[in-house]
């Protein structure tokens, strides 16, 4: 099992792909980022990671973030435009 620090780099690699370092909400790229960053988590932290996908008819972001294992940081979420 890895440590946090080692996570984090990780993680920041992952996010590096991504180019502009965002992807937009609903979009297949979201759902790669998804399954990237659980996997992640799942193998190198050793916890169990899940998602919960809902369909959403409004979007007002009143605030998201991702949390686990005594850290939280701060997100910002956007629905998929067409």
């Amino acid at each position: 099992m890895m440590g946090y620090r080692e996570f984090a780099v990780k993680l920041l690699s992952v996010l590096d792909e991504l180019g502009s370092g965002e992807v937009v909400a609903g979009s297949a790229a979201e759902r790669r980022l998804i399954k990237k960053v659980k996997a992640l988590a799942e193998d190198l932290l050793g916890v169990r990671a899940e998602t919960t996908p809902l369909t959403v008819v409004e979007w007002r972001d009143e605030g998201s973030w991702v949390e686990g294992c005594g850290a939280r940081f701060e997100a910002l979420a956007l629905p998929q435009t067409p």
